[in-house]
């Protein structure tokens, strides 16, 4: 028996790099889903130094309940919350390369078992396309709102059997849901919003990467150079400051030239956050491009390492970090080709983990 992954079946882990607009996403019928469904904090950036009000009209209430699985599937709740209400959970305690993991998503439960536990279940799903977790790891999916599935189906007796007899622990769960939950045992939190200024940022010119003909290879590195200072900047490092020098020997980074200095607005929401909420907060960051005549905008989405799903619902896997992170440069004035600025083209960066199923 293996104890480490046999690394030759693995995929490199990639940045995928994506150049469009919000208008012809959505009117695109092919468009795939492009937000994660469970995420744990968005950062919004914003290259001015006025101050920003960026308030959303979102629920921002959000739950903590330490309960079974079968307290999601009794068919009052599923009536209640998931078949009519916007409506996300997650077990965010398991472990994705360990333990049982749990998540139920536009209506879908999305179980991520050992084999141990599939094996005593009884409810049918397929092992894992991860190549290293075939034989170990399996997925089960049942789609609650459809109509079948309620007391009088054979499925949903099976599965509450099943719930009772086999899957009996009780697991810490993150719910959000539009609808007020009235368990005693339940916990209530809110997304917590913080804001902060980055004073005399190096800010690089995005020239480079505005309006390309190709996705070139020169374009890629470009835009990967600008993806890399967004995360410096998110992680606060001295790199990207205009007047901090820092020994070649400890680290060689410079921001992309060329780049002027300037102040940066920091917006950040933490929580357990739905993908609406990140729809609201992308449409609210376009609005304010427009209003300041910005020259862009970005917002850095980050999800949870062990979600048993990833980009459009696809098979999720952890390895070595679990990285399920994404974000968004949205063009304003640098991306100006008439007098109105329509902040609609961007680029959209997807992490994709080494054992992700994309």
């Amino acid at each position: 028996m293996k104890v480490y992954p046999d690394l030759a079946k693995l995929k490199e882990p990639k940045l995928k790099i994506e150049y469009n607009s919000f208008k012809k996403n959505e009117e695109s019928l092919k468009q795939k889903n492009k937000i994660h469904p469970f995420n744990n904090k968005i950062e919004i950036l914003i290259p001015t130094s006025n101050d920003i009000s960026f308030d959303l009209n979102n629920n921002t209430l959000y739950y903590v309940a330490n309960i079974p699985l079968s307290s999601l599937l009794e068919e009052d709740f599923i009536t209640k919350y998931i078949k009519n209400e916007q409506f996300i959970a997650f077990s965010f305690k398991q472990r994705l390369d360990n333990d049982d993991v749990f998540a139920i998503a536009d209506g879908k439960l999305y179980m991520n078992l050992t084999k141990d536990t599939y094996t005593s279940l009884g409810l049918v799903g397929k092992s894992s396309e991860i190549p290293v977790n075939k034989q170990n790891r399996f997925v089960v999916e049942i789609n609650l709102i459809e109509s079948s599935f309620n007391s009088k189906g054979k499925l949903y007796k099976h599965v509450q059997w099943c719930m009772t007899h086999t899957l009996t622990n009780k697991y810490q769960f993150l719910i959000y849901s539009s609808k007020d939950i009235t368990w005693d045992d339940i916990k209530k939190y809110n997304i917590k919003k913080e804001k902060t200024t980055h004073k005399n940022i190096l800010i690089p010119s995005l020239k480079y990467i505005t309006q390309p003909t190709k996705l070139s290879p020169i374009w890629c590195s470009h835009a990967t150079d600008i993806f890399e200072w967004l995360g410096m900047l998110a992680c606060q490092s001295k790199r990207v400051l205009g007047d901090y020098r820092v020994e070649p020997y400890y680290s060689v980074y410079k921001p992309p030239t060329p780049f002027k200095a300037g102040d940066i607005q920091s917006i950040s929401f933490t929580g357990f956050i739905p993908k609406s909420f990140v729809k609201s907060a992308i449409e609210k960051l376009r609005e304010i491009i427009i209003k300041e005549k910005l020259p862009w905008g970005s917002i850095i989405i980050w999800g949870f390492n062990d979600a048993p799903i990833t980009w459009n619902k696809k098979e999720h896997g952890y390895l070595m970090n679990g990285e399920n992170d994404s974000a968004y440069l949205i063009f304003g004035t640098e991306d100006q080709v008439t007098p109105e600025i329509t902040a609609d083209r961007h680029i959209l960066y997807q992490t994709i983990s080494a054992l992700d199923i994309y």
